[in-house]
């Protein structure tokens, strides 16, 4: 067993800017990059560790990780971890979001690319102490049926900003969560198409424990596709913050 990855800063001058990353973004909590901090167990992902405070994602209770490919040409040749939507597997941790409170503005955010087939349901899911589905902090991403749409369902309500996106697609989701209950979201595609949408009236549950689980939620809907990045922000992300990882979204995997 190997890590996979490692962060260093060269030796060589580099003139120009310096290529945004989502470590960059003001308040990250964490980050987790398919490049980085990833150890396998035979073919599947056994821990993730992110790569703000090295917070480490475990295989699941049922011993079943995520498949890694070391190059995958449907994100640009970039790693990828992948879940065919036909077992349960996860990563997870338990306290990843033990700093979080409901009455905190936060954001999250997920590249990703969701296949056709038996899609999605739960990319990302969790539960509080009390085994609460937590609201605030996962998005349910999801496409019932067959109508190849890409939705993002908010847990609490159940609620869904409208969406067309077509899967097979790559995406980068961005939520942010304000304290008074609203919730945004941007969504762009690989083609560079951008749509936004909120929903309003969210519940605060209670955060703290909190069970987070990625690639695969026990719900009986699992997830299809490839995750490549996703994270946590304490605050409300900024305008360029959003397009910054909106744009790095597109010069990495597309």
């Amino acid at each position: 067993m190997g890590i996979i990855g490692t962060a260093f800063v060269g030796t060589n001058q580099v003139f120009g800017a310096i290529p945004f990353l989502p470590s960059d973004i003001t308040g990250i909590q964490e980050w987790w990059n398919s490049s980085n901090g990833i150890s396998l167990a035979g073919s599947n992902v056994n821990t993730w560790t992110g790569q703000i405070n090295s917070t480490i994602l475990t295989t699941n209770s049922a011993g079943n990780g995520l498949l890694y490919n070391a190059t995958d040409s449907d994100v640009n040749n970039k790693p990828s971890l992948e879940n065919d939507g036909s077992t349960y597997a996860s990563l997870r941790n338990t306290t990843v979001l033990s700093d979080f409170t409901p009455t905190q503005n936060r954001s999250q955010f997920y590249i990703f690319r969701p296949n056709t087939g038996n899609v999605g349901y739960s990319m990302i899911g969790g539960q509080t102490s009390t085994g609460a589905a937590a609201s605030e902090m996962s998005a349910n991403i999801s496409a019932p049926g067959a109508d190849d749409t890409l939705g993002c369902y908010w847990f609490s309500g159940g609620s869904k900003p409208s969406s067309t996106s077509t899967l097979n697609k790559t995406y980068c989701l961005i939520v942010t969560y304000s304290n008074v209950g609203t919730a945004e979201y941007y969504i762009i595609d690989e083609d560079g198409t951008t749509s936004t949408s909120s929903v309003t009236g969210l519940a605060a549950n209670d955060l703290n424990p909190f069970t987070l689980e990625i690639g695969g939620y026990n719900n009986g809907l699992l997830y299809n596709g490839l995750i490549t990045e996703f994270g946590f922000v304490n605050g409300i992300m900024s305008a360029s913050d959003i397009a910054d990882l909106q744009q790095y979204t597109l010069n990495t995997y597309v």
